[in-house]
């Protein structure tokens, strides 16, 4: 990727996290759409920015709320699952098992 390195957006993703998982309970369906992609990216790009005791309980809330809304949002949400799954199945496992026994 090119653009800011990985140590640089982390402290950035830390700050703003709360915010995305806030504004996945936004009215507009553009916004959760949007965040929810964003929430994917950082999954992938950054996923170290995620703290699991902090961020994870939530995200994992807001995701699988996500999963019944409106189909752009559905899907992105369940690609974030994707890449969190993937990362719980590697064997640089950032994630806790017990998050995903909702699903």
């Amino acid at each position: 990727m090119e653009g800011p390195s990985t140590a640089t957006l982390k402290p950035l993703v830390v700050q703003a996290f709360p915010v995305f998982l806030e504004l996945m309970g936004d009215q507009s369906v553009a916004v959760q759409d949007t965040t929810a992609w964003t929430i994917g990216r950082i999954c992938d790009l950054v996923p170290e920015a995620i703290d699991p005791q902090q961020h994870l309980p939530n995200l994992m809330r807001v995701l699988l709320m996500g999963l019944s809304r409106d189909a752009r949002v559905a899907s992105n949400c369940a690609w974030v699952l994707l890449f969190l799954f993937s990362s719980f199945l590697s064997s640089q496992c950032i994630y806790s098992p017990p998050f995903f026994s909702p699903l």
